[in-house]
Order: structure tokens, then C-alpha cells, then sequence
């Protein structure tokens, strides 16, 4: 991909290797720094949607510094190891994406409307969820997707995004509200229509 070969690139040693293998956080806040346009450029070049592709991102990012690392043994494959696993998981989204279908339900009980109701509220809470997570603004949907979906503590949030671990609370908690708050006048909205 051309966009890789036009970047400048940064030269990294057998020390940063070695931090990002020991979970050094200051480290891994340089190098995700230092390679985030790189690869939120390839993953906007397979998504449209600047929000996925930055969750893609966090993902990639959060897999590769908790999982992947370990398996890299040259410290100038580091970029080379981002950009492919940002490639692959971008081409994947794009594919799932073009292959959505409407969700087929098989019903093993004798009634089925119940299901059907709450197929409909499911449907209903992941729709109002996505446009809640839209609303909030980029420091809460990262803060919110590393300690949500990667399991990660606040602390490790903190040294991670340069904050402290109360920022990172707050941050949470108020992210956590907004989502609340969305959900519950959308419930409202839907009542009242009833």
C-alpha cells in the first residue's frame, strides 16, 4: 500500500522494543503517537465512518501492545506489524459490513411475539447505544472502549493517555451518563408513542 511508503518512518530500537514488551506505559503512548496518523489514514481508506475507523484503531493498537508485541522480534518490524494488522482488520470490517443481512430469527418456543418484542427492543437499544457512543466526543469513546472492551484499569488508562486516574474516572463516568441519559429519553420517546 502506498500509503506506508510515503510516511516517514520512525526508527525504533532494541530499548523501545524491550519497554513495549516489559507494558513500559510511557512508551507505549510514544509509539502509539507516533504511528496513530499512519494508521488512522489506512483504516479511513477502507472506512468511511471516521468513528469506526478510530474504534478500529484503538483495537488494533490495545491487541497489538497487550498480545501481539511479544511475538515481534525486530524493533523496525513495530510499524510494519501495526500497519498489517490495521489493514486486515479494516478489510475485514469493510466485508462484514458489505455482507449485513436482516437478522433471521428461528423460534423454538410456541410464542413467538414475545421474542419478536424483544428482538425489537434489542434492535432498538443497539440502534440508541451507537447514536449515544456517536454524541460523545473522542477522549470519552476511547477512554469508555479501553476500559469497557479491553478490560482495562483506570490506571492503566491513565498512563496509557497521559491523564490521571481521576481524569480517566470522570471521564468514564461521565461518558457512562451520557449513554444513560440517551437510552432513557429515547425509552421515554418510545413510550409516549405508544
Amino acid at each position: 500500500m502506498k500509503l506506508a511508503k510515503r510516511a516517514k518512518p520512525h526508527h525504533y530500537d532494541h530499548g523501545t522494543l524491550q519497554a513495549l514488551k516489559a507494558r513500559d506505559a510511557e512508551t507505549q503512548t510514544l509509539v502509539w503517537k507516533a504511528e496513530e496518523k499512519l494508521l488512522l489514514k489506512i483504516a479511513r481508506y477502507f472506512i468511511s465512518c471516521n468513528w469506526d475507523a478510530k474504534a478500529l484503531l484503538q483495537d488494533v493498537f490495545c491487541d497489538f501492545l497487550f498480545h501481539y508485541v511479544d511475538s515481534v522480534r525486530s524493533p523496525q518490524a513495530i510499524r510494519n506489524y501495526l500497519c498489517i494488522m490495521t489493514v486486515r482488520r479494516a478489510r475485514r470490517f469493510k466485508e462484514r459490513e458489505n455482507q449485513k443481512k436482516p437478522i433471521e430469527v428461528l423460534y423454538d418456543t410456541p410464542d413467538p411475539t414475545t421474542q419478536i418484542e424483544s428482538l425489537i427492543d434489542e434492535q432498538s437499544l443497539y440502534i440508541w447505544m451507537e447514536e449515544a457512543l456517536c454524541a460523545l466526543n473522542h477522549k470519552e469513546q476511547k477512554v469508555l472502549k479501553l476500559h469497557y472492551g479491553h478490560d482495562l484499569s483506570y490506571s492503566a488508562i491513565a498512563r496509557l493517555e497521559g491523564m490521571s486516574k481521576q481524569a480517566i474516572s470522570k471521564k468514564v463516568a461521565t461518558g457512562r451518563n451520557k449513554l444513560l441519559r440517551h437510552v432513557h429519553r429515547k425509552q421515554i420517546i418510545r413510550q409516549s408513542r405508544q
